[in-house]
């Protein structure tokens, strides 16, 4: 959908490997945005990839007033509300190599944000406008927050959606959240974030993999032994063993 815009001259497309960034005049500021997905699944993937970010902002750094980057990362943490330590880290090594804001996105919730070094992260927005049927299944999907930034001041702004229209949400209740969200974010460790998300990852990655059983049952069964024998799986069915409150 985004490569349709190249149709559109008024549109600017960005996050390809091609056009990774777009560039743009406020204010007399020149500003640029770069775009980044965490997993590319093909070498032939047009999509820029997350582990060339940190070059390319060295590259352009000087050339603008600002440079933001919008990454779609946080697999494991889709439909959660906390980023993975390893998107924390990341999201400051950017920070420190020079970018001045993080607005991060794919979890389809709000996530926490944090100001590091005076550069604001904002580790998922949730979704702006996303009406879709899986979504309807998750508590919080429907709710978004936009951010306007002055001058380096972030004011939050948060909405909800149907079907049809989008509409002001309310704000105290959501900022309330959001505030505990990014209290935890201080010191969260791979074991706090893998006892929280670990059960529910499972859980819709295993409806998943359900549909896919139904269309190709040998070929699907082998695939799902295999994926849950990667690292990074035992570690979280591990950690679920001991999830808070069983």
């Amino acid at each position: 959908m985004t490569l349709l815009c190249r149709q559109y001259p008024d549109i600017q497309f960005f996050g390809s490997r091609k056009r990774p960034y777009a560039e743009f005049k406020v204010a007399n500021e020149k500003i640029a945005i770069i775009g980044c997905l965490e997993r590319c699944r093909s070498r032939g993937s047009e999509l820029f990839p997350e582990e060339e970010v940190l070059s390319l902002l060295l590259k352009i750094r000087a050339n603008y007033s600002l440079v933001y980057i919008y990454p779609h990362w946080g697999k494991e943490s889709e439909y959660t509300r906390l980023p993975s330590p390893r998107q924390i880290h990341l999201a400051h090594i950017w920070i420190e190599a020079g970018a001045d804001g993080i607005w991060g996105h794919h979890s389809h919730l709000f996530q926490g944000r944090e100001i590091y070094k005076g550069k604001p992260i904002y580790y998922s927005l949730g979704n702006f406008f996303f009406p879709h049927q899986e979504g309807d299944l998750y508590e919080g999907t429907n709710i978004g927050l936009s951010v306007e930034v002055e001058s380096n001041q972030c004011t939050e702004y948060f909405h909800s959606f149907d079907r049809r229209n989008i509409r002001k949400a309310d704000d105290r209740a959501n900022e309330n959240l959001l505030n505990l969200i990014s209290q935890k974010l201080v010191s969260l460790t791979y074991w706090q974030w893998a006892k929280t998300i670990g059960p529910f990852y499972f859980k819709k990655n295993f409806a998943s993999w359900k549909i896919r059983f139904h269309k190709k049952p040998l070929k699907t069964l082998c695939l799902y032994m295999i994926w849950n024998l990667r690292p990074l799986n035992l570690f979280l069915r591990y950690a679920s063993f001991f999830q808070e409150g069983k």
